[in-house]
């Protein structure tokens, strides 16, 4: 039996409860149709329980074919999301059309009822079960072990990049070192700050994966571009099970990686558009203008408390404008509720405060902060008047943290990639609460989120920033 098989376990096991309530939830929505509309809609036009049952099978036909239970999508990305509309909608266009062919009695019911619901119930038991395996993993369970072969430098890119992610898929069991590199250097690099098992040499590849009963080996650096050493680790493994992921570490490219192509067996990779061109910025920058304008109209009585608390807490003014550098180093002031004292923030600098250059906030315990200002920092709070800056133009509502003028003066290379997409509000950097991180561990997901942009990946951070408002951990 290979040693593939412990990762394939969970995983089925993981797929059949996805399964089985995406079964629930569309028979459930099938059972209310008919009690609903016979309550909100007009005598004689409910489907019959006939159609009811076609439909409701053929929903689930395209949820499977749509691939929304594929083990590599389910339960990481937003991939899974996307493809429960994609079935749905096929779902749905198909009902349409013989609505428009046939006598079509009872399809808007179908439509109205039937599929707003089971679309509903589907996604939320698709988070459902993401929340679960997300704790799970956090845990230490329901993870795919792997061994991750190539050079130093892109290895430990790679367990960097495994690691940050704290409810990913994988768990690094160990390295096989290419290059040169002692067997005891990489022992005490390795062993003790990344608790992996060290190999050194390729040859060493399939001996680890038989040692540690590796689910996977990952090959990056120059062997991943190497058809031969490819060729070669993929017989010595590929019998025992064992699955062969490469991660050429191509990042930092201005747009995702959107189609994949071989050309006499030549993988071609053809990069699309980012978040910020064409019309996917279009987009998006319509999705702010809606999201923003309810916001600040629902909001307003939140307005009123704070700038109250605000004023009463201590004298200055309630609103503060800074000023920060946009999209394409175009300089805007930002507003926010005040939450120093009145002259705290003209001495907000890194030489002011003590702070290490880079950094992309003020110290945790700064007394300068008010006790106001305290909970609205905690909470978040004081950065709601940006969406005036959403409305303006300046930010976006999802996006790299805007920038100081003096981090931008200092900033080289990959950094200066931020310029080139609109700030926000909030991104990965908000959801995973990493104020006080180094600026070039802080700026590292901003480019993947304007590369890898989705309605669906903005609407996810979203939401998990509101989760953590409401139970906010580290917030300086």
């Amino acid at each position: 039996m290979g040693t593939g098989l412990r990762a394939v376990d969970w995983q089925r096991s993981y797929v059949r409860r996805v399964l089985v309530t995406d079964l629930a939830v569309v028979v459930a929505a099938a059972g209310l149709v008919g009690p609903l509309y016979s309550v909100t809609g007009p005598a004689g036009g409910a489907p019959s329980p006939g159609m009811v049952a076609i439909v409701t099978l053929l929903w689930a036909t395209m949820l499977q074919l749509s691939g929304t239970r594929s083990p590599w999508e389910v339960g990481i990305g937003t991939v899974e999301y996307r493809r429960v509309l994609v079935g749905t909608a096929a779902a749905a266009g198909m009902v349409a059309v013989v609505g428009v062919l046939g006598p079509g009695t009872g399809v808007r019911a179908l439509l109205v009822l039937l599929f707003p619901l089971g679309l509903a119930g589907l996604l939320a038991g698709r988070w459902s079960w993401r929340s679960w395996l997300r704790r799970r993993r956090r845990q230490g369970h329901d993870l795919s072990d792997v061994v991750v072969v190539g050079p130093p430098a892109d290895v430990r890119s790679v367990v960097r990049l495994v690691e940050r992610e704290a409810a990913g898929a994988y768990r690094v069991v160990g390295v096989v070192l290419d290059g040169e590199v002692t067997l005891d250097d990489a022992v005490q690099d390795w062993g003790e700050v990344h608790r992996a098992a060290c190999y050194v040499g390729l040859e060493e590849a399939e001996g680890a994966v038989r040692d540690l009963r590796a689910e996977a080996l990952v090959i990056t650096g120059p062997p991943c571009g190497d058809s031969r050493v490819v060729r070669e680790l993929t017989r010595a493994v590929g019998p025992t099970g064992v699955a062969i992921i490469l991660a050429p570490l191509v990042t930092g490219v201005p747009g995702p990686p959107s189609r994949v192509r071989t050309v006499g067996g030549l993988p071609l990779v053809h990069v699309g558009q980012s978040a910020s061109e064409g019309a996917r910025h279009v987009v998006k920058r319509a999705m702010d203008v809606v999201i923003a304008s309810l916001a600040l109209l629902v909001m307003l009585p939140l307005f009123a408390v704070i700038a109250v608390l605000v004023r009463r807490d201590s004298p200055g003014g309630v609103i503060l404008a800074q000023t920060r550098t946009g999209r394409q180093g175009r300089p805007f002031r930002m507003y926010k509720f005040r939450t120093l004292v009145a002259t705290g923030e003209e001495r907000a600098t890194p030489q002011a405060t003590g702070e290490v250059e880079g950094s992309l906030s003020t110290p945790r315990q700064d007394p300068r902060v008010t006790r106001v200002g305290r909970v609205l920092r905690r909470h978040s709070l004081d950065d709601v008047p940006q969406f005036w800056n959403v409305l303006r133009g300046d930010m976006s509502i999802v996006g790299p943290p805007p920038s100081m003028p003096l981090e931008v003066t200092t900033s080289a290379g990959p950094e200066r990639h931020r310029l080139d997409i609109t700030p926000g509000m909030t991104g990965p950097w908000q959801v995973s609460r990493r104020s006080g991180l180094e600026w070039a561990e802080n700026v590292r997901p901003d480019p993947r989120h304007a590369e890898d942009w989705s309605v669906l990946g903005d609407l996810s951070i979203m939401w998990r920033t509101v989760r953590v408002m409401i139970r906010p951990e580290g917030a300086s």
